[in-house]
C-alpha cells in the first residue's frame, strides 16, 4: 500500500475515483480484477491501471483490512445524486465471499445489480449485510450484529436513501426474529424494517 504521504499527479493510477462519471470512464474488469485481489489481501505493487487500484481499495475495505475514506464516501454520495431517480435500496443478507447463489441475494443479483463476489456494501441499488463466512458458514450473532452496526451507520450518513430491509439471518442463516431484530432497534427513519422485525419489537 503506498503511503499516503507520497505526492499524487492528475495521471497518478492512485488517484481516488470520487465521481460517477470518473468511475464510467474505468474499465469493469480491471476493476474486479484488483477489487479480488484487495479483498484477499494481496499487496498492490508495480505498474497497474486506476482501475485496477479502485477495485484494489474497495476489496480492502470489504474485508475489512482498510477503513473507508473520505473519497469513497464522496464517491457514493455522487453516485446517489447521478441516480437520483434509482428504486429503494433492497438490503439483504450475504456471505463474506459474495456467492449471490441463492434465495434474497439471487434476486438481488439479479435485480438490483449485486455484485457476485462482493459481500458487503452497497451493490447497485442493493445493500448486502453478511451473515455468513467465506465458506457459507452461519457467523455468530455478535459478528453479524458488527456488520449491522456498519449498514446502520451507511443508512444514517446517506438520509437521502431509503433501504428496505429484508428479514437477514432468518432464512438460509437459521436465526430466529427475535435475535436478529433487537439489531435494528435503533435503525434511522429512512430504514423500512420487515413486518417479522416490526413484530418482534413490538412495533407490528
Amino acid at each position: 500500500m503506498p503511503p499516503d504521504s507520497d505526492p499524487m499527479t492528475y495521471d497518478d493510477p492512485r488517484r481516488p475515483v470520487t465521481t460517477a462519471a470518473d468511475l464510467e470512464t474505468l474499465d469493469g474488469d480491471e476493476i474486479m480484477e484488483g477489487y479480488r485481489d484487495g479483498f484477499e489481501g494481496f499487496p498492490c505493487s508495480g505498474n497497474r491501471s486506476r482501475a485496477y487500484w479502485h477495485g484494489w481499495r474497495n476489496g480492502m475495505v470489504d474485508s475489512k483490512r482498510m477503513e473507508i475514506d473520505a473519497d469513497q464516501t464522496a464517491l457514493v454520495r455522487d453516485y446517489v445524486a447521478a441516480h437520483a431517480k434509482a428504486p429503494i435500496i433492497f438490503v439483504f443478507g450475504s456471505n463474506e465471499a459474495g456467492r449471490h447463489g441463492r434465495g434474497a441475494a439471487l434476486w438481488a443479483l439479479q435485480n438490483r445489480g449485486a455484485i457476485y463476489g462482493r459481500g458487503e456494501g452497497l451493490q447497485g441499488s442493493s445493500y448486502g449485510i453478511p451473515t455468513k463466512d467465506k465458506r457459507i458458514r452461519t457467523l455468530p450473532l455478535a459478528k453479524i450484529d458488527q456488520n449491522v452496526g456498519r449498514f446502520l451507520r451507511f443508512a444514517e450518513a446517506n438520509p437521502q436513501l431509503t433501504f428496505q430491509l429484508t428479514p437477514i439471518g432468518c432464512g438460509l442463516a437459521g436465526y430466529d426474529h427475535a435475535e436478529i431484530a433487537p439489531m435494528f432497534k435503533a435503525a434511522p427513519g429512512n430504514v423500512i424494517l420487515p413486518a417479522e422485525f416490526r413484530a418482534a419489537l413490538g412495533r407490528a
